[in-house]
């Protein structure tokens, strides 16, 4: 398809769409699938990673993804007291 051929009121209506509207509806169905399909997914995704970067993760990447996740922790344990008005 050449440049020429793209009609520009069908691009701004491309570049304007509610790109939200499709990643919300991602979420929701990633959200009701089953605990042992989201498992088969995620080691899948690590499988594939692995297959591309054999060495990941390294040591270092997993000691900085226990660091965040403890720091998260302390985060969610400090706003724990925090509840809706």
């Amino acid at each position: 398809m050449e440049p020429r051929d793209l009609d520009p009121a069908s691009l701004r209506a491309f570049v304007h769409r509610d790109w939200n509207a499709t990643a919300d509806l991602d979420l929701l169905a990633r959200a009701s699938q089953p605990t042992e399909q989201k498992l088969r997914i995620a080691e899948a995704l690590y499988e594939a990673a692995r297959a591309t970067v054999p060495g990941w993760p390294s040591a270092a990447d997993r000691l900085a993804d226990l660091e965040h996740h403890i720091a998260a922790r302390r985060v969610l344990e400090r706003a724990s007291h925090v509840r809706p008005r």
